[in-house]
């Protein structure tokens, strides 16, 4: 093996091991649970780059937002992503970043999807 071979292969090992780091603080940051109401709740922990991504994964899966922003101090509520007889609440705030709220069984199914989508970890 010349020399611009093994160099060529540590600077693999390097971006191999940035790539597992990066994955894995985002599994870290997106976070899939169980709300209140029963239902998945999806937060990002002020990820905005999976937030995005989200949001675009919902709109190829032909979901629309429907509604108004509403702010308060330190939370917002977003548009509602919908489709069909689906709602996923939105929102945002300064403890789980934004969020996206299922709000029946086949919402979590979707949110459930989105979060291997993004690669998400189990919370409590």
């Amino acid at each position: 093996m010349g020399g611009g071979q093994g160099c060529q292969a540590y600077l693999n090992c390097i971006h191999t091991v940035a790539e597992e780091h990066i994955a894995k603080s985002l599994r870290m940051s997106v976070v899939l649970s169980i709300a209140a109401n029963g239902h998945h709740w999806l937060t990002f922990k002020d990820e905005l780059s999976s937030w995005e991504a989200a949001c675009q994964w919902l709109c190829e899966q032909r979901f629309q937002k429907s509604g108004d922003i509403i702010t308060g101090l330190d939370e917002a509520i977003l548009p509602a992503f919908v489709r069909e007889q689906v709602s996923l609440a939105s929102g945002h705030d300064h403890w789980s970043g934004h969020y996206l709220l299922a709000q029946c069984t086949d919402g979590d199914m979707i949110l459930a999807a989105l979060a291997r989508y993004l690669g998400a970890v189990s919370g409590k």
